[in-house]
């Protein structure tokens, strides 16, 4: 989820399992219950499939993958209602990019003041105290910092001003904890619409 990629051998009769195990002693993620693998699906929708963590892996992706040679993708599968929950740094810290994507992708939709908050977490969490130097327009105006959806009806006049705001709240947060940032955007995100749901296609049968 911090677009790392890792390399894992395995054998053709290698479970899900086996690849999240070697994952999650990589990266050192205490709480592995609560993520998945997944990948991109043939099928269009829904874009990505979950990996049986239980069933060989290959079969699946030879199955159902759009390449069956292409990248697995970790990430949160059971989402918290107390963030007192996530009980180390490095789930905490996963949970929260898991998050941050959700937000950015309009997974979790937000109005611009959430977005501005959000954003502003986001900034502390992963470049520390505002910085005047480092933190301007020019520097920030290629960060995704607003939800893609949002970003595609923005005027450059209403994207500098947002982004402005975003840089002024982030300033107000001097002195707060990156960790604690992080804490500050999950309760943040865990209010918004969309919060520990996901869609699938489904059929509907109809009994006349």
């Amino acid at each position: 989820l911090d677009n790392n990629q890792l390399e894992c051998t395995l054998t053709a009769e290698s479970t899900g399992r086996d690849c999240m195990d070697n994952v999650c002693r990589r990266v050192n993620l205490q709480q592995p219950d609560l993520f998945g693998l997944k990948f991109f699906s043939r099928r269009p929708y829904p874009k990505y499939r979950w990996v049986d963590l239980d069933r060989p892996l290959k079969k699946q992706l030879d199955k159902y993958a759009q390449q069956p040679t292409g990248p697995l993708h970790l990430g949160v599968m059971f989402y918290v209602h107390d963030v007192s929950l996530l009980e180390d740094e490095v789930t905490r810290f996963h949970y929260f990019m898991q998050l941050k994507y959700d937000v950015l992708d309009g997974k979790l939709r937000c109005n611009y003041e959430q977005a501005i908050v959000l954003a502003s977490y986001s900034l502390q969490a992963e470049s520390g105290d505002h910085d005047p130097e480092r933190h301007t327009l020019e520097n920030l105006q290629d960060l995704p910092l607003l939800p893609k959806d949002k970003m595609a009806t923005l005027s450059e006049e209403r994207f500098a001003a947002l982004t402005e705001a975003i840089i002024a709240q982030h300033a107000s947060l001097t002195g707060i904890a990156r960790q604690l940032a992080e804490v500050y955007y999950i309760v943040g995100a865990q209010q918004l619409d969309g919060y520990g749901q996901e869609c699938f296609l489904a059929k509907e049968k109809l009994d006349l």
